[in-house]
């Protein structure tokens, strides 16, 4: 799932969560955008996916810094492993 565009995907959410916000105020605009969804439902599932979205960014900052770590450790053990191995190319 890291070749997922999370910037991109945030925007997105952010940008149907402001226009939910615009269409607050009439229902029938509302209606036709959405399909007689309630606005509030849209602006609980773009905080939802923007959760997921930081969850799974953060995650992948962690990986990436267990990977550099277990590099590290490999190479002051005397390992020598090719990066690309590190890198789980």
């Amino acid at each position: 799932m890291s070749n997922i565009d999370k910037r991109a995907q945030k925007e997105l959410y952010a940008k149907v969560e402001q226009q939910a916000h615009s269409l607050r105020g009439n229902p029938r605009e509302y209606q036709v955008v959405t399909g007689l969804c309630p606005v509030n439902v849209i602006e609980m599932h773009a905080k939802k996916i923007q959760a997921l979205l930081d969850e799974l960014e953060a995650k992948d900052k962690q990986i990436a810094g267990l990977k550099e770590a277990f590099s590290i450790a490999l190479s002051a053990a005397g390992i020598d492993v090719p990066a690309a191995a590190c890198k789980g190319e």
